[in-house]
């Protein structure tokens, strides 16, 4: 559900919101049981709303934008791994 959201987080600008919704989501996920696929979308999103809040963020976009890229890898999500890389570059 938290991802879902991203996109009205981000449309209507509540860009810290959502990235603390999604932080607080992925911590409390490591716990419980949480397909790889929904996580690494998980970190997708909130790498992106962190990239939008600035430079403070950087090495954290960086790490979640990563492991969203080995989740991807390791489900053999193409598409996924392309959209992560465009970030990570």
């Amino acid at each position: 559900m938290a991802t879902a959201l991203w996109w009205f987080w981000n449309l209507l600008a509540y860009i810290r919101e959502g990235y603390e919704w999604l932080e607080r989501t992925l911590a409390q996920e490591r716990h419980k049981s949480i397909t790889d696929a929904a996580r690494a979308k998980a970190l997708y999103r909130a790498g992106q709303l962190a990239n939008y809040l600035g430079d403070e963020y950087a090495q954290r976009k960086s790490e979640l934008w990563q492991e969203s890229l080995e989740l991807n890898k390791k489900l053999g999500d193409k598409v996924g791994c392309v959209h992560t890389l465009i970030f990570l570059a």
